[in-house]
């Protein structure tokens, strides 16, 4: 069973001037690109209250009504990316234990009432402790966001019997910063360095604070806005272990490793007021 885990640190807008080693890759961001965490299968669960959002305001009210007994949506906020729209928001689990398996669901409304759409994912941290706060994010290809209103609640969830390994990863974002791109004059055949108009790389680092090696270690990037409601999530890319060896990565007990999210600098931009980035990290036990 896949495990989660997070941390928040401040960052203003402004991208930092100085610019860092060359990129081989360059990972094209938009809506739909990246691939979506599916990290467990809806099982059993007890449906949450719904959240509502009226677009295209994009903060919701993140208060909750006194103690919750069960994984709630405690924020939601919409927006219109390429080919359609992408909701974000954060699930918290008030159970007296842990959880796992969470999905969420979202359905849009247009302006009359009418269903426009209906989906049910994974919550890319799809295990919480008792008393964590998790993420997810749905996706709704081919709708604007004029008008429309947005419904999300916790479609499903099973209770754990052993506490989510995120409680030992300590996980650590910094950023944006240029994309670089090493590229070769097709004349000369010099190599020489691209740097992106359009693309921005977020830093993360994980470390195994555990007594376990662990495999499959995902990591992917919240931007926060400045009323602290998530604007926007970039994917990033599976761990790279200290002392990487052949065949899948592992991050040994006390080792530290680093992923890469992108995040196009219009997306980034639009969120807006001092934001703050928070990285996530899914991560399994080695076999």
């Amino acid at each position: 069973m896949p495990h989660s885990a997070t941390s928040l640190t401040s960052r203003r807008r402004l991208r930092p001037a100085a610019l860092v080693s060359a990129l081989a890759l360059l990972c094209a961001v938009g809506f739909g690109v990246l691939p979506a965490l599916v990290m467990a299968s809806d099982g059993p669960g007890t449906p949450a209250p719904a959240f509502r959002v009226l677009l295209p305001a994009m903060a919701a009210d993140s208060s909750s009504t006194g103690p919750q007994e069960s994984p709630v949506v405690t924020q939601s906020t919409s927006t219109a990316l390429a080919g359609g729209l992408a909701v974000y928001g954060e699930v918290h689990n008030g159970r007296p234990g842990p959880i796992s398996g969470i999905t969420v669901s979202g359905t849009v409304f247009s302006a009359e009432g009418a269903v426009l759409a209906t989906r049910t994912v994974p919550a890319l941290t799809p295990d919480l402790d008792s008393g964590a706060t998790g993420l997810f994010r749905i996706t709704f290809a081919g709708i604007g966001d004029e008008g429309v209103l947005v419904e999300t609640a916790v479609a499903g969830y099973v209770p754990a019997a052993v506490t989510p390994i995120a409680a030992g990863l300590v996980v650590t974002v910094s950023g944006p910063r240029p994309l670089e791109i090493i590229k070769y004059d097709p004349v000369t055949h010099e190599p020489y360095v691209y740097v992106s108009p359009d693309v921005e790389v977020l830093d993360g680092r994980v470390t195994n604070l555990t007594d376990h090696a662990l495999t499959h270690v995902h990591g992917f990037v919240a931007v926060y806005d400045g009323n602290g409601n998530v604007g926007l999530v970039a994917d990033g890319s599976n761990i790279t272990p200290p002392f990487p060896l052949p065949g899948e990565p592992v991050l040994q007990p006390g080792e530290t490793g680093t992923f890469i999210a992108y995040v196009t600098i219009h997306d980034y931009l639009s969120v807006p007021g001092e934001v703050h980035l928070a990285g996530f990290v899914a991560a399994s036990l080695t076999p």
